[in-house]
């Protein structure tokens, strides 16, 4: 049912799982019978068309939200029958349906939220979707986001480890500033190190041990960790 590469650590806790609705679904998906056993089993989440993949994954959603313009009829029947909460909201908003299933996300008061979602369909709501990770108000959530082949991890001034593996390739990207970095187990190692906006210096770092950990002091990156089975040779 799951591809999946590593296990991921987490706190126990409520954990919450967003599915992102787009053309295709995530082609790596969290185990969620190890979150199950790791606390409360996750409360899924869907926005939008991402219910199907939710579905299509064996999941049960618990909640719905967005404008519903993209789900088939098949799936929206299927979610009402289940019992979910639906919430749905205007085609003509302010915010996205990932934004939405997000504010949905933080009302649970979770330890864990998953956002599982896909590079395919367009690149301006793939850009939008990895800068909301960087939202102020999941600064003291654990927040995964797992598209395709990488795991975005954002880290404000607090420490993070990640799940990286020997040979996995990590890239960290400042997020709305200067960010003053410290970092474990990695090729080229920071140590209270400022990555700048705008420069590549975070990019395509080199797992070199278990147990790489990633803190910031100011500011916020985003930890993208590329598993080692789709990094070029």
């Amino acid at each position: 049912m799951f591809n999946m590469s590593k296990a991921t650590p987490t706190d126990s806790g409520r954990q919450v799982l967003i599915a992102v609705g787009g053309p295709a679904s995530s082609t790596r998906w969290p185990d969620t019978n190890t979150m199950s056993g790791l606390g409360e089993p996750p409360t899924v989440v869907a926005a939008d068309s991402g219910a199907g993949h939710a579905l299509a994954a064996g999941l049960k959603v618990d909640v719905l939200v967005g404008d519903l313009d993209s789900i088939d009829a098949k799936t929206l029947a299927a979610v009402n029958k289940s019992g979910a909460t639906v919430q749905q909201h205007p085609v003509d908003k302010d915010q996205s349906d990932l934004e939405l299933a997000l504010d949905v996300a933080v009302a649970f008061k979770p330890d864990v939220i998953y956002v599982v979602s896909s590079s395919s369909g367009r690149l301006d709501h793939l850009l939008i979707g990895v800068l909301l990770l960087g939202r102020p108000d999941l600064a003291d959530i654990r927040v995964e986001a797992w598209i395709d082949d990488t795991i975005v991890i954002p880290v404000s001034q607090s420490e993070r480890a990640l799940p990286a593996s020997v040979g996995d390739l990590v890239t960290l990207i400042p997020w709305g500033g200067p960010a003053v970095v410290t970092t474990t187990r990695l090729k080229w190692p920071l140590t209270r190190d400022t990555l700048m906006p705008g420069t590549a210096r975070g990019l395509s770092n080199e797992v070199t041990g278990a147990g790489v950990t990633v803190r910031t002091d100011v500011g916020t990156v985003l930890a993208c960790v590329l598993c080692s089975a789709a990094a070029p040779s």
